[in-house]
Parts: structure tokens; C-alpha cells; sequence
């Protein structure tokens, strides 16, 4: 049945389906097993719909003979299969799978693994057959999978409990699981010949802290940054633009001392923790000083970014200082570098008119998987990050929340998707932009991409839209949109640009 025959069911041929709590998880399985049984897709609305506002990781990805597109249509908790040998998506069949299905990857021609992130489970689906064979229950939050390694494991990663689970596929048993030392462990690629499997860490932080008292059961403890002997000098709130304030405290606007307040420290790439003035506060977070802010003396942060796992000891190591949300990772299969996207904030810089507006930076990290050393770059080149406000067209040349990237399979093209801004941008290897446009206008919240080189096609699923954007990659144009049966609600679907 296509995905045009779904829309135009009828109220009575839809059966209701709905929770009221994640509690009642369990009901929300069994209610998809239901739908599935009766072979109709249920009609929602704001109050039997349950919006987990999931974002997907891996949606899509071409069988090995490329002729079969298979997508995650996450708010219908289905995966959807298309025929793609015309050159356009032409639906094949739906198959039933957990609650929230973001990442689907083949293990082989005929079996696919679906990630379902709400109900923490792997569906396991036969193409043969067209059903689900096997369901393997994971830890929480499972995010994305990829087959790695002799013998070959599959590797999950799990964003809640900070874990990659290996499991041998042959028998779906767990062979161990790796602890990763960062927040949400989420998307995931392997190197070209299988020997390592790389995760970016979604939650990964910048190596940033607060000057305060530390926690205490007692009376309050004076803050650190009242002492004279302070890098601040005692000021409290203290300058950021040398001895004095940017802008300027009015002294219209009160004769009372402004609030004292905490202060935000960054770690530079000495190893020095400052302020937004340069105040080096080192020795208060990691030195002699430290109990004054509630810590011990060589307390650190770790700044793991990139997780690099040898598929074969499961030994883990790290790249660190990409960024600080790193949303999408792919291997260039040509040089083996390792590149995330994702966005790095200005979180310690103090006062809205020095940000003017402009609180992060959308970048590209290109990690050298031995060294693990990086080159960062700003995605945004034409930004000068000088006014509060662009003009339109420097607008529509900007990516903002990347969730895709895919590189063609020499490595001289890559293809990143702006989930916040709805277009795709195509960079060299240097990551540089390069196309006949700044930016390839695509459906709303453009997420994982599929390129299908031997036609020049690359497919985006769009989450917001639900639907399937089809790029000519030799013109770079889109040449084909395929709606997804919906079922959100329309409330829902108008709150999200807001």
C-alpha cells in the first residue's frame, strides 16, 4: 500500500491509539503490535498522541545493491522500504517496529536493524519475508548501530547510561559493555576496512565550569570570587573588559551595588581555566585554591568528543575539544578522516550586547583517527558575528543544526543537511563550500541522507515535514519530495517553528 493510499484512509478504517504516560510504556508497544494486526495506521489527535519530540540519527541508508531505500518513519513507529531504481522513492511496504525509530542501518541484503530509542529495543527484519524476526532489548536510549570488526559484532550505541553495547549478531548475545566517558554517546561510524567504530558524543560539553562555593550542608561559604587575591580582585560581578565593564554599568539605573554573581571558566588549549577577561582561575578549580570552590586539588573535566573504539581489543579512546553538541559523524573514505558536525556555544562569555545575538558557532571537525588531532571548522565562513542581525541573503546562505553528513565515495564531495535551517550544504574535503548554490533549499528539519552515487541521487528525510526530499546531485537541484504517512497532530506540528 502507498504512502498516498494511507493518507486518503478514511477516520473509520484508522484504528485510535494512544498513552497517556511514559509509565504505560508498554501499552504503547502492545498498541503498535495491535495497529500492525489490523492492518490499518491510526488517526491521533493532541490527546492520544504522544510526542517524544525524537530526534532521528541514522533515518535512512540504501541496501548494498541499491536498489532499496529503507526509512524511519519515526512518528508512525514503522520502517518504510521504497524501490529506487527509477531515480525517485516508489513505496514497497511498511513494516511495524518499536516507538520511535531513529537509525536503521543492513547488516546485510536481505536483514535490517532498526534503533528504536523510546522502547529501548533492536528490531531485526527479514526482506525476505517482510516482518520483524527479532526483537533484542538494549539499555536506554538506543541511538544508533553499526558492524564492525572479525568476527563481526554490532556495536549500540545507548545515550542514557553512556554505553556502547557489542553483541554478536550471529546469536544476539551481549558480549560486553563499554563504558563511554561523556554524555550521550549517539551517532555513530565505522573506518573503511571495519578496525575501528567511532561515536560522537552528543552531550559532550566544552570543558566549562563554574566559580561558585561548591555544595554545602553548613552555613553558606563565601564566594571565591569575592577575595581579594582572587583573579577577579574581589570585584564581584567581576569586569570583562579589563578593569572595566562592556558595556558599561548605567549608573542611571540604580545606587545599589549590582547582584554578585557565579562566573563561567573556560579551559584554553594551555590548560588554563579563564574567565571571559582572562582572569586565569587555575589555581581555584584544580590547584592549591580548590576547596574554596568546592572541588579538590587536580580536579579536572574531561572534554571527550569523538569516542574511538578498536573493534577488535574494544579499547576506547578519545579526540576531545571539537565541540560541544556533536551531532552527526561519517568517515571520508578517501583520506579516513573522521568528521563531526554539530555546534560549539560561547556559554562563558558574559553580556548580551558583546554576543550580539550570536551564542554559538556551527562547525565541522576533521579528526585523523591515529592522533586523534582535529581541524575545526566554522561552517559559516560568510558570518562576520558582528551585528545582532544578517540580511536575508546571508541568511539563507547559513546551516544551523546539523544532523547529516555523507561523503561520496571518493571523498572529494560532502553533503551536510541544517536541521534548523531546512537546506543542504555540499563541501570539499577541506571542508570548504563548493556547488552552484550557498545552500540547496530542502522540506522542513532535513535529518539523514542516503546518496545514491550510480544515479546521482542523494535522499533526505526531512523529520518535520515527513517526507523524503530527493537531490540531482549533478544539477543540485531537488527533483522529487515524497510525503510519509504523518500521524502528529497538527498543534504539534505548528508549535515546532516557535
Amino acid at each position: 500500500m502507498s504512502t498516498e493510499s494511507w493518507s486518503r484512509q478514511s477516520a473509520s478504517q484508522r484504528q485510535p491509539f494512544g498513552v497517556n504516560s511514559k509509565l504505560r510504556l508498554s501499552l504503547v508497544i502492545a498498541g503498535a503490535g495491535l495497529l500492525a494486526a489490523a492492518g490499518a495506521r491510526g488517526q491521533f489527535t493532541t490527546t492520544n498522541f504522544f510526542n517524544w519530540e525524537t530526534a532521528p540519527v541514522h533515518p535512512i541508508e540504501l541496501s548494498p545493491d541499491g536498489n532499496t531505500l529503507a526509512v524511519c518513519n519515526l512518528p508512525d513507529n514503522r520502517l518504510e522500504l521504497f524501490d529506487v531504481t527509477s531515480g525517485v522513492p516508489v513505496a514497497v511496504t511498511n513494516i511495524p517496529v518499536g516507538v520511535d525509530p531513529v537509525a536503521v542501518r543492513f547488516r546485510t541484503a536481505t536483514e535490517v536493524w532498526v534503533a528504536n530509542y523510546i522502547s529501548d529495543s533492536i528490531s531485526i527484519i527479514d526482506l525476505a519475508g517482510m516482518h520483524v524476526v527479532n526483537t533484542l532489548t538494549t539499555s536506554n536510549e538506543p541511538s544508533d548501530l553499526v558492524f564492525a570488526g572479525t568476527p563481526q559484532r554490532a556495536f549500540v550505541s545507548c545515550g542514557q547510561p553512556n554505553l556502547v553495547q557489542v553483541y554478536d549478531p550471529a546469536t544476539l548475545l551481549l558480549v560486553t559493555n563499554l563504558v563511554i566517558e561523556g554524555n550521550r554517546p549517539r551517532a555513530m561510524a565505522t573506518s573503511p576496512d571495519g578496525s575501528n567504530v567511532y561515536v560522537a558524543i552528543f552531550e559532550s560539553g566544552n570543558a566549562s565550569t563554574i566559580i561558585s562555593t561548591g555544595v554545602s550542608s553548613g552555613a553558606p561559604r563565601p564566594s571565591p570570587i569575592n577575595f581579594p587575591f582572587a583573579p577577579s580582585g574581589g570585584l564581584n560581578p567581576p569586569p570583562n573588559s579589563g578593569t572595566n565593564f562592556n558595556p558599561p554599568i548605567n549608573p542611571l539605573i540604580s545606587t545599589a551595588a549590582p547582584p554578585r554573581v557565579s562566573l563561567i571558566v573556560k579551559k584554553n588549549p594551555a590548560g588554563r581555566w579563564v574567565d571571559d577577561n582572562q582572569g586565569d582561575w587555575t589555581e581555584f578549580i584544580r590547584g592549591t585554591n580548590a576547596a574554596y570552590t568546592g572541588r579538590m586539588a587536580g580536579w579536572d573535566m574531561p572534554d571527550h568528543d569523538l569516542a574511538i573504539i578498536a573493534s577488535g581489543t574494544l579499547s576506547v579512546t578519545y579526540a576531545n575539544g571539537l565541540m560541544n553538541i556533536c551531532m552527526a559523524v561519517a568517515v571520508n573514505p578517501a583520506s579516513g578522516k573522521v568528521c563531526v558536525v554539530g555546534t560549539d556555544a560561547l556559554n562563558q562569555i558574559r553580556f548580551e550586547p558583546v554576543l550580539t545575538g550570536t551564542f554559538l558557532r556551527v562547525n565541522l571537525a576533521e579528526v585523523d583517527p591515529g592522533s586523534a588531532a582535529a581541524v575545526v571548522t566554522d561552517l559559516n565562513p560568510h558570518l562576520s558575528y558582528q551585528a545582532p542581525q544578517v540580511t536575508q541573503t546571508e541568511r539563507e546562505k547559513s546551516i544551523g543544526d546539523p544532523r547529516g553528513i555523507i561523503w561520496s565515495s571518493d571523498g572529494s564531495r560532502g553533503y551536510i543537511t541544517g536541521m534548523g535551517s531546512d537546506n543542504l550544504l555540499i563541501i570539499d574535503n577541506q571542508g570548504h563550500r563548493m556547488g552552484r548554490d550557498p545552500a540547496i533549499v530542502l522540506d522542513q528539519g532535513p535529518t539523514g541522507m542516503a546518496l545514491d552515487e550510480a544515479r546521482h541521487r542523494l535522499y533526505v528525510y526531512n523529520r518535520f515535514a515527513g517526507s523524503i526530499s530527493t537531490v540531482d546531485t549533478a544539477s543540485e537541484t531537488v527533483v522529487d519530495k515524497r510525503p510519509l504517512f504523518d500521524p502528529t497532530p497538527q498543534p504539534i506540528k505548528a508549535g515546532r517553528p516557535h
